[in-house]
């Protein structure tokens, strides 16, 4: 290898260890030199353009002088003047000296400037690169020697092996033993013993509950090679062994944020599980065979740094697309394990679509692995954000086209380190800033999208949107990028992803999208005219056409303001009905609590009394159609919205009319008991509509009341210790009980078995094959509702009566 600071060549092989380390601290600190550099060079190339660009608007603006401007006494002091002479300007030429120039002559004098920088960044970037792939080659070099000193030392006996231990986190030792490699990925005491072809592994795992359980693993290898393996254990223990290493995967590694600085990051360890470590030594195998440098890229990594555990995992690659470098991944996992465990498949690029790579996905080692190759595009001028061309880029320029800064760091597999190529992802990342790269507004036009995944990660990490994305997403041109550009598949994927992390997710999500003028551009459908009215705060009737206006303001509509309440009335019973909010957010998302869609039904419950025409002329709910076509949910997800928000007014009825009758003092009287028996059926039919979702919709209903509570109305928390919104919580916490206790009857359109089938009602009532049977069948039922103790002659007696209205009515209800 070469140093680029001194044209002698150095033999690295001929080093010891003791130098290589030298050698690899030195390459560290050079390429966090030149990074900083960098970074500072396009932040004045940055300067110089907008110098640039002020003195185009002064040259091209016949009214210039006199016109008012803030003059910078320093960086950050600014006092107001006048242009008195739009001819000249002085021009600062370093060192505190100014010269007075024309303006044709300042624009040539920038140009220079620009162009010089320019060449100077892109001479750092190509020894930066110089010195990534030297300190690579150390790297490998360091990883080579060690294992030869680990064989040397290793006295083990080629078919049995004797030890008990306990392995530090990370620390990964390996026993050859007739071809199989035990590696330990978690920190607990073990044996391995092996005779003839089986291996035989005794663990004691710490459990969920810190308690030991011995788990005895045997290993079964076949004169072919194929491993199999069976797992017994002493207890239950809620840890998951792996196929082929094995180990256990914890639900957390360590988190870096908390005490690693942008200073310490070059030299910070990473903690992989046992199958992130066995992914990164395929990818380093098969760069090898290409002469590739591998990263791993975007959510992985910043979570890994938040001490999250993520199965989906993007790789990027400097020399070749991802599906060539895919081929090379499946060879290595065929040497390795005689078979290629995975399926190579092939997202075509889309760039109408903004997606401008050619994308290879394979699942390995329990992980699903998406692979491209690094990027850089051209434009064909700056209002254009379709690229000419995309090519293959540097690590900076790829990571300069990402959303976010935080999302824009790399993990090189061959260092095992993080890359910030940025010089802020991770100051951002360790801030909880949202912050784009390049310009915001270029960001957003690149790929519009970006402004709801900026949303989505708002309310998934509580992150803070940063002020000049805030200001580049209420740009029109962004929403009209967002609306003209972005398939509504991709729109529906980013809004559920951000209303399902939470309870306290949707409340984020709706103020987000309201305070980037996004609402109205998100939560809509491409198809058909939306007709009617939507409801706002105060009761407030707004025409759906002037929600969706092209200049309407979603931070002030009362559409979206009403919707805002909703989902923070959700959010504060949520958290009022369990003992902490680590149990409010798992009760959302085993769906206690109607999960993301009663979410999503609150956000869309303004919207009920509009319908849309579509193109066959059909009259379709608002809600269902946003839904389906705005943001391509499944047809069953969609009809569980629309019914949740129809089941309110219904649910609101049930639980008046239950309030009431249970206030009665009179508990025998024949009217109370008639009422009880029509509540009970009415309740009942409900249950049968919505089964499994009923609890959601009494939740839908409780927080739409909860909005609607104007003069008693709080944000958070404090909303529930008002009277009127106690007294309405309470009359769903009524209902809710009553329905397991009073009238039993949670489960019941699984436990209510009708005394005659379809068969049994056609041959003994005869009736007519069709509607009439689906009629008389609902007859039945009701009337099981109505008298549960009924036996089989009494329900039959009731089916006679009603038989003739049966046939006669569609849809019959006693």
């Amino acid at each position: 290898m070469s140093s680029s600071s001194s044209s002698r060549e150095v033999d690295i092989a001929s080093l010891s260890l003791d130098q290589l380390n030298q050698l690899k601290q030195q390459h560290e600190q050079e390429i966090q030199n030149y990074t900083a550099q960098h970074s500072d060079m396009k932040q004045l190339e940055s300067r110089f353009k907008e110098s640039r660009s002020a003195l185009e608007v002064i040259a091209t603006d016949p009214n210039a002088e006199g016109r008012e401007l803030l003059v910078p006494l320093t960086q950050s002091l600014y006092v107001p003047g006048k242009i008195v002479d739009a001819e000249n300007v002085l021009v600062d030429i370093g060192t505190g000296y100014y010269v007075e120039k024309s303006v044709a002559a300042a624009k040539d004098l920038l140009d220079r400037r620009v162009d010089l920088v320019t060449k100077n960044s892109d001479s750092v970037t190509q020894v930066v690169m110089q010195k990534q792939r030297n300190l690579e080659a150390i790297v490998m070099m360091m990883q080579y020697k060690l294992s030869q000193i680990q064989e040397k030392k290793a006295d083990l006996d080629e078919r049995t092996v004797e030890e008990t231990t306990t392995i530090p986190l990370l620390v990964r030792r390996r026993w050859q033993t007739l071809g199989v490699v035990l590696v330990i990925g978690r920190s607990f005491g073990f044996e391995a013993r092996a005779s003839g072809r089986q291996v035989l592994v005794r663990a004691a795992v710490p459990s969920a509950q810190q308690q030991c359980s011995e788990v005895v693993v045997r290993r079964q290898v076949s004169r072919r090679g194929v491993v199999t393996e069976r797992v017994s254990s002493t207890s239950n223990t809620t840890a998951r062994w792996k196929r082929y290493f094995g180990g256990f995967e914890p639900e957390r590694t360590r988190v870096m944020t908390n005490t690693v600085t942008s200073e310490e990051l070059p030299k910070a360890m990473v903690e992989l599980t046992p199958n992130e470590a066995e992914l990164v030594e395929i990818l380093v195998a098969a760069a090898a065979r290409g002469g590739s440098t591998v990263r791993i890229c975007g959510g992985w990594v910043r979570d890994k740094a938040l001490g999250k555990v993520t199965k989906d995992i993007d790789v990027a690659v400097d020399n070749c697309s991802g599906a060539t470098f895919a081929e090379r991944v499946s060879s290595v996992v065929t040497d390795r394990h005689g078979r290629a465990d995975s399926r190579i498949g092939v997202i075509a690029a889309n760039p109408e679509q903004s997606k401008h790579l050619e994308t290879a996905t394979m699942r390995l080692c329990d992980l699903e692995v998406d692979l491209v190759n690094l990027r850089s595009e051209q434009y064909a001028d700056d209002a254009s954000r379709v690229p000419t061309s995309v090519d293959f880029g540097t690590p900076l320029e790829d990571a300069s086209r990402r959303d976010f800064t935080l999302n824009a760091l790399f993990f090189n597999v061959h260092t095992r380190k993080i890359e910030d190529w940025t010089g802020k992802g991770w100051d951002d990342l360790r801030a909880g800033v949202l912050r784009t790269p390049l310009d915001a507004r270029v960001t957003l036009l690149d790929d519009p999208l970006r402004a709801l995944r900026g949303v989505r990660f708002a309310a998934r990490y509580g992150f803070r949107l940063d002020a000049a994305f805030r200001d580049a997403c209420r740009d029109p041109d962004v929403r009209d990028a967002l609306l003209a550009k972005v398939s509504r598949e991709r729109v529906g994927k980013e809004l559920k992803g951000a209303l399902a992390a939470s309870p306290t997710a949707a409340p984020r999500v709706v103020a987000e999208l309201r305070a980037l003028h996004l609402a109205s551009a998100a939560l809509r459908t491409p198809i058909g005219l939306p007709r009617g009215t939507a409801s706002g705060v105060g009761n407030l009737a707004t025409p759906v056409e002037d929600v969706y206006a092209r200049n309407a303001d979603d931070a002030t509509s009362p559409v979206w303001h009403l919707a805002a309440r909703c989902v923070s009335a959700h959010a504060a019973v949520a958290f009022a009905t369990f003992a902490s909010p680590e149990d409010a957010v798992k009760a959302y998302k085993r769906d206690e609590l109607g999960g993301w869609l009663a979410a999503l039904a609150l956000v869309l419950s303004p919207l009920a009394g509009a319908t849309v025409a579509t193109p066959k002329h059909k009259t379709t709910p608002l809600p269902t159609a946003v839904c389906r076509e705005g943001l391509k949910l499944p047809t069953r997800e969609g009809d569980v919205v629309q019914a949740l928000i129809d089941a309110s007014p219904k649910c609101r009825d049930l639980a008046d009319r239950w309030r009431e009758t249970a206030a009665d003092p009179r508990p025998d009287a024949l009217d109370l008991l008639e009422r009880k028996r029509r509540l009970r059926r009415d309740v009942g039919v409900l249950l049968f509509d919505l089964r499994d979702k009923w609890r959601a919709a009494l939740a839908v209903a409780r927080a739409r009341d909860l909005a609607s509570l104007d003069d008693a109305w709080a944000p958070g928390p404090a909303l529930l210790q008002t009277p009127a919104a106690k007294d309405v919580k309470d009359k769903y916490a009524d209902l809710l009980a009553a329905v397991d206790s009073d009238f039993n009857l949670d489960n019941v359109w699984n436990d209510l078995k009708p005394f005659f089938d379809g068969k049994r009602l056609i041959s003994e009532f005869h009736v007519p094959k069709g509607p009439a049977v689906g009629n008389l069948l609902r007859i039945q039922r009701d009337f099981q509702l109505l008298y549960p103790a009924a036996d089989a002659d009494a329900c039959r007696a009731y089916l006679v009566s009603h038989v003739d209205r049966a046939v006669a009515s569609k849809k019959q209800r006693t």
